[in-house]
């Protein structure tokens, strides 16, 4: 996934299942200068996980 389309999905109204390693997660915020998106595996979480843009999947 790119930077823009993980920004997108933040700030879209709708609902963008996307997956990490198979799991549904939330992206948090974007940063496009390290290609990274801080996750989360319940939107209700406090902490945050860094992982590459690259590894997140859009599930249509």
């Amino acid at each position: 996934m790119d930077a823009k389309r993980a920004q997108d999905i933040i700030e879209s109204n709708d609902k963008i299942q996307v997956q990490y390693n198979g799991q549904s997660i939330w992206i948090a915020g974007v940063n496009p200068s390290k290609n990274t998106a801080n996750i989360k595996t319940n939107i209700f979480d406090q902490e945050t996980r860094e992982v590459s843009l690259n590894e997140l999947k859009e599930v249509h």
